[in-house]
């Protein structure tokens, strides 16, 4: 169990290896601002989501929590409020769905540092292929990419063409 932080709220993140990353409902629910969390949980197909999961802690502790999948998640940010679905979305997609689990511990670490020190700085995540992405985390957590780096990636040659069309949705 690794806890990020989006907007200053936590977002519980289970690893285990060889399968899916899991990440705790409530918490999704919270960072998307969900008034009622019964009714949104419902919404999920059941085999998104475990119920009453035993997490052991660092510490040794057991705790329960219902975790949900990628497809869950996705289904939660589907129906969110559009304000808060897009910003949701890039930082699930950037800190969970697509680093690899050591990765994500990496960040976490990260994040609790910064929040230790209240310093800011880039974070560089290295793909399969040697590619290199820096990645800012502002003072609420939201990822700021470098441009140039991402259109490397995605083989884009006109950065300022796709920059422009960053809200075309």
């Amino acid at each position: 169990l690794v806890t990020l932080s989006y907007e200053g709220k936590p977002i519980r993140v289970i690893i285990r290896e060889n399968t899916y990353t899991w990440v705790s409902v409530t918490d999704v629910m919270d960072a998307l601002a969900y008034k009622n969390q019964a009714q949104e949980l419902a919404r999920l197909a059941p085999v998104h989501i475990l119920k009453n999961e035993q997490i052991r802690l660092e510490n040794g502790d057991l705790i329960q929590i219902d975790i949900t999948n990628k497809m869950g998640i996705e289904a939660l940010i589907k129906y969110a409020k559009a304000s808060i679905r897009k910003p949701f979305k890039e930082w699930y997609y950037t800190h969970i769905c697509r680093p690899s689990a050591a990765e994500i511990r990496t960040l976490a670490q990260k994040q609790q540092e910064q929040s230790n020190q209240q310093s800011i700085d880039f974070q560089i995540f290295t793909f399969e292929e040697g590619d290199n992405i820096r990645i800012f985390l502002d003072e609420k957590g939201n990822p700021w990419f470098v441009a140039s780096d991402v259109c490397k990636i995605l083989k884009v040659n006109n950065v300022s063409d796709a920059v422009s069309r960053l809200d075309d949705d």
